[in-house]
């Protein structure tokens, strides 16, 4: 039988193999799949020990170029440098756009989630993000955000099959709602999200992964590490803030009510006539939470991942 740590390194490097992409041995250790429950951490010296040393392991995994994979995919060693070099392209496109959104009206913060923030997106990867904005302006930050990416050409329809470098806004929380719905805590959000890459908002980051933490710790050994920013963050300019504060006073009180109820039955009735019932994702329509992910893979990845056999 494996040790602990043994198990808990070959079932990160199985996860990841779902998705064709081996991991470095940083990668293991920033999010290690919990071999039990206790909340025990592994240090990197300790990841890189069991990975030389491990009979064990070396009977399940193979290694190239500073990668590891599962035997017998050697293959996804050069799809993976390719995906990467793929991304840098995608990161620029998106940074670029990100740049203009941080300062619409009750944005708070823009996280890049996805294959983008593993950078392992192939050519028709579209840009999924994470969007938290002010409690009670939700609808309007929304109306706001698809009216801009519109604009510059960016925004990913919901009829689109294939979208590659459109931004896909399908997720949004308030600020005063961080903590992400019980019903979809698994393996596969516990990656989603401990693997955010933070574009704008610094501060409600730090609240967003608080708020977080006690359930995502109870999937994955996440180390503390330091308070620095992702190179793919967008700077943020005075005169960009002032704007924004500006659009906030005039969209404010006393006529807020009215125009976020308006922007709310304006939206609400198109994500209805849209929507597809019977299909598999999840779509979640709230004042503290939209999310549109009707596709999404998050059933199909536990249930693989259950099975331990791939």
């Amino acid at each position: 039988m494996p040790e602990r740590g043994e198990q808990a390194i070959y079932d990160t490097i199985r996860y990841w193999s779902l998705f064709d992409m081996p991991v470095t041995v940083t990668q293991i250790w920033r999010a290690l799949v919990q071999a039990e429950k206790d909340g025990r951490l592994a240090s990197l010296a300790d990841i890189q020990q069991l990975l030389k040393s491990s009979r064990w392991l070396k009977e399940k995994i193979d290694t190239q170029w500073g990668y590891y994979f599962l035997k017998n995919k050697k293959n996804i060693v050069e799809r993976r440098l390719v995906r990467h070099r793929t991304s840098q392209a995608k990161w620029v496109i998106l940074r670029k756009i990100v740049q203009v959104l941080q300062y619409l009206p009750f944005i708070r913060m823009i996280a890049t989630t996805g294959s983008l923030s593993i950078s392992n997106p192939n050519q028709d990867s579209d840009l999924d993000v994470l969007i938290v904005v002010k409690s009670g302006r939700l609808w309007i930050a929304r109306l706001c955000l698809l009216f801009v990416t519109q604009l510059m050409g960016h925004r990913r329809k919901y009829w689109d099959q294939r979208a590659p470098d459109k931004i896909c806004l399908n997720h949004y929380v308030t600020d005063e709602s961080l903590e992400i719905a019980p019903e979809i805590r698994s393996i596969y959000t516990a990656m989603l999200y401990s693997h955010l890459v933070l574009l704008t908002g610094p501060e409600m980051y730090k609240q967003f992964m608080h708020a977080n933490k006690q359930w995502l710790n109870q999937f994955l050994s996440i180390p503390e590490v330091p308070d620095l920013l992702s190179v793919h963050a967008v700077k943020s300019y005075a005169l960009g803030r002032g704007i924004q504060r500006v659009l906030e006073f005039f969209l404010s009180e006393p006529w807020a009510h009215s125009i976020e109820k308006s922007a709310e039955y304006f939206q609400r009735r198109l994500i209805a006539r849209h929507s597809k019932p019977g299909r598999a994702g999840r779509i979640a329509v709230s004042d503290s939470e939209l999310a549109f992910h009707p596709d999404s893979k998050a059933g199909w990845v536990v249930e693989e991942f259950g099975r331990g056999v791939y």
